[in-house]
Parts: structure tokens; sequence; C-alpha cells
């Protein structure tokens, strides 16, 4: 369809309504909409880490001067263990914070080779060491592996599970300059490790 637009007042000279304009019977009738537009939208993932008591298994932090805004559209726990372990139920927690330091930095992966880099300020990291936590919520887990024969089993469940609430009646959690976000292990076990895939997008602020 053609788009096309219709000047409103009060401000007949400027403001433009945006339509798409189609033919009904002998009419050229114009439709307004809102039509939206995918904002950048980048993956990041924390591969295979390993449990341990009060480790913060993935972090990111949106620090001051980034010019940015970072909304956390979808946060998956993924079991990567193939191999045979004694398994366990884990208290996880998701946090806000305000820094982290150390751990392994994570490079996270644009969706559209034309998004723009994300801004230096923007850090992803693995067991690094966070500042000023507060719990945003619990959430449990199971660490027993995946087998060949399994099907549709609590690990493929728990894998599919977003673990940030949604819908359309509410915000995405936010982390404007000088905000965090990280998945922090409250439960004392080692067996097993997990991968966390987080999607979040980036608006210029």
């Amino acid at each position: 369809m053609a788009e096309s637009f219709t000047q409103v007042p009060p401000n007949s000279t400027g403001n433009k309504m945006r339509t798409r304009s189609r033919a009904i019977g002998a009419d050229t009738v114009h439709e307004q909409g809102v039509f939206t537009a995918a904002l950048p939208t980048y993956y990041a993932v924390a591969d295979a880490v390993a449990f341990a008591n009060t480790k913060t298994h993935f972090s990111i932090v949106n620090e001051s001067g980034s010019g940015v805004l970072i909304s956390i559209r979808k946060l998956f726990p993924i079991n990567v263990s193939i191999a045979a372990l004694t398994g366990a139920a884990l208290r996880m927690e998701a946090r806000k914070l305000t820094a982290h330091s150390g751990g392994t930095a994570i490079t996270a992966q644009s969706c559209d080779s034309t998004n723009p880099a994300l801004p230096a300020q923007v850090t992803i990291k693995t067991n690094g060491t966070p500042t000023g936590t507060t719990l945003l919520y619990p959430f449990i887990i199971t660490t027993e592996e995946e087998t060949a024969t399994a099907a549709l089993t609590k690990n493929v469940f728990q894998a599919m599970t977003n673990l940030q609430p949604e819908g359309p009646e509410q915000q995405e959690y936010r982390l404007r300059e000088g905000e965090g976000f990280s998945i922090y292990q409250s439960t004392n076990a080692t067996v097993g490790s997990f991968a966390w895939f987080m999607v979040f997008t980036v608006e210029t602020l």
C-alpha cells in the first residue's frame, strides 16, 4: 500500500498524520495507523557458567555517559549440562545493581549488521563483582543434566521460559544510565552449568 499523510489543525502547515491509502470502491481512502519500527536489538549470552555459591552469573550495566536507554526484553535460563550428574534445585535471584567490576566481559551480538555499535559504557559480564544490589525477584532452576532420549523435559520447558515479566500493559525492565541488572546464585551448589541468554533493545536518549 502507498503511504501518505493528512495535515491536521492546529498546526496545519507542519504536523502530519501518517496514513496508508487504498481503493475502496470508487474512492481512495486514507487509513490512519501506528506503524512501529523495531528498535536496535542485541543478544548477550553467558555460556556454560558453572555454579558456585554467591556467584553473579550474568550482569549488564548501563554506565553514566552512555546516552542510551536499555530495555530488557527476554531472559532465558538454558541448562547446558549433558554429562551425568546429581542435579539440585537452586534459588536464583534477579537483582538490580549500580555497577560491576572484574569477571569476564561478554560481547553482545547485534540482530542487524546495520545497528549502531553499543556504547563502551554498556558493559556485560559473567562472574563479576556487583555493587549496590537490590533484589527484584527470586526464581528456582534445576540442574539435572539433559539426555539424548528425553522428550520435553523440565530442561526444555525451563529454556523456553522468559524470566522477564512481560505483557502489553507494562513496561519492560529498563536500565537508565547508572543502572544495571544481574542474575545471582543464592543456593550453595557447584554441580552443573547454565547459559544465560538475554535479548535487549537500545534507544538513544
